[in-house]
């Protein structure tokens, strides 16, 4: 039996015109579908396979071991970081993730535009336009004069760091995976390919934070990584996108920095308590220096779209 767990978007035609053949598929199956997570009760020892679209669950051990015949749990999201992985791979239980091409340059895409919108005083332009006010700002920066950094170079960071190389600016990142001095192939050969990109890479976070002004976050929500950005390591920073996870970034120390003028703009489609907005620190999201989003970066119709295709071709041979 699978356990269906899914994000409603509701009255949205384009959106039902893509999940229609998936959903009639499902329809010939044994399945429990949830749109609601706040009350998980169910027969779990009858769950085979889990398919999940909700990203905020987690799949944590106290969870994950009340599915005593639990095989596959796929997944619908660019990470598996809401899943405990040592859990799973101890019991047998089989994680994919179904990732589109499409999706991380979506992601990626949404990280540049916020950039952008920021040097370019896109905001508050709109704004005054909207309160019938016409006011010829100047510019913050162009990018030519800024330095960025990229902290986090998987596939959504060398996105990112591909996006900005048509733009005059710097670019330098750290990444997460250094910390463990793994010497995978794939490491080697990324670490030569920033470098012959004339991007600088960092391998410890303090002296990556120590020579950042402006930092574009992109590393997975691993407990290592819980509350990792707070006052402290973030005091000498002016601008922040985070387009990671809810939780690495200390919300209340973004407010805190703001309002003493020590950070210049935050950016993020993730927010904590998301998606329970009667939760969310309305402060924050009210703050005329800060741009946020619903957790939007992949979810363009192009890439459901894709992911479905997979999920569904996936099913067929169960």
């Amino acid at each position: 039996m699978y356990l269906i767990i899914w994000e409603i978007i509701k009255n949205d035609i384009k959106w039902w015109n893509i999940v229609n053949n998936f959903w009639k598929f499902i329809e010939r199956k044994e399945y429990i579908q949830f749109n609601n997570l706040s009350n998980l009760s169910l027969d779990f020892d009858k769950i085979e396979i889990i398919v999940s679209r909700w990203a905020h669950l987690k799949y944590t051990k106290e969870i994950l071991s009340k599915f005593s015949n639990l095989k596959k749990i796929l997944l619908a999201q660019i990470w598996n970081d809401n899943v405990d992985l040592e859990y799973c791979k101890e019991k047998w239980i089989e994680v994919k993730n179904f990732v589109s091409q499409k999706s991380i340059y979506s992601v990626a895409e949404q990280t540049v535009a916020s950039l952008i919108m920021w040097t370019r005083q896109m905001m508050s332009t709109w704004c005054n336009l909207k309160n019938w006010s016409y006011s010829r700002n100047f510019i913050w920066k162009n990018l030519e004069d800024i330095t960025i950094w990229v902290m986090g170079c998987g596939r959504i960071g060398q996105k990112v760091i591909e996006l900005l190389k048509v733009f005059p600016c710097k670019i330098m990142t750290y990444d997460i995976v250094f910390w463990f001095k793994k010497k995978e192939e794939w490491l080697i050969n990324l670490e030569n390919s920033l470098h012959s990109q004339w991007v600088e890479t960092y391998s410890d976070l303090d002296t990556f934070l120590q020579k950042s002004n402006y930092i574009s976050v992109h590393i997975p929500g691993f407990d290592e990584n819980l509350w990792l950005l707070n006052y402290f390591k973030l005091q000498n920073i002016d601008w922040v996108v985070n387009m990671a996870r809810a939780g690495i970034v200390v919300e209340e120390d973004i407010l805190k920095l703001l309002d003493e003028l020590k950070l210049e703009f935050y950016v993020s489609d993730v927010v904590e308590w998301e998606p329970n907005v009667e939760n969310i620190n309305k402060k924050l999201i009210n703050h005329n220096k800060v741009f946020i989003t619903s957790h939007i970066g992949a979810n363009t119709l192009q890439v459901q779209s894709d992911i479905l295709s997979m999920i569904l071709e996936e099913l067929k041979w169960q």
